[in-house]
């Protein structure tokens, strides 16, 4: 299983100029927030079905559906923040687990870097 998110909303910070088109392309430029989703995002490869579940903190887990081969998904942050956690469970037992990196919430600074300037590059885990 491989995971990747940015680890605080798209919003956290200044965008610093970046933008989500380019003006010299003759593209409209738009804030990053427009075309960015705050969200985890994984994918599976499962030998056979199994459930994926993925919990943001103290929040519910959300169960995943997984058919064999390989299964993509997202989940939107939808205001949690914590740390992300994935395992793979068939028949009752997981089979397969990992964490990432604590996603902050709004107004959090985790997904700041420095002069204020909002972080867009992913944190990617898998096991």
């Amino acid at each position: 299983m491989q995971y990747w998110y940015r680890l605080g909303p798209s919003a956290s910070g200044s965008t610093c100029g970046v933008t989500g088109n380019t003006a010299s392309q003759g593209q409209t430029e738009v804030p990053p927030g427009d075309v960015l989703q705050d969200g985890v995002f994984f994918s599976a490869l499962l030998m056979d079905a199994a459930t994926v579940k993925v919990q943001i903190g103290n929040s519910p887990a959300v169960s995943f559906a997984g058919t064999q081969g390989i299964n993509h998904w997202s989940m939107p942050f939808g205001g949690r923040s914590g740390v992300a956690k994935f395992s793979i469970e068939r028949g009752g037992s997981v089979v397969g687990s990992g964490q990432g990196e604590s996603i902050g919430g709004p107004g959090s600074t985790n997904n700041v870097v420095d002069g204020g300037c909002s972080n867009y590059n992913v944190w990617v885990g898998s096991f």
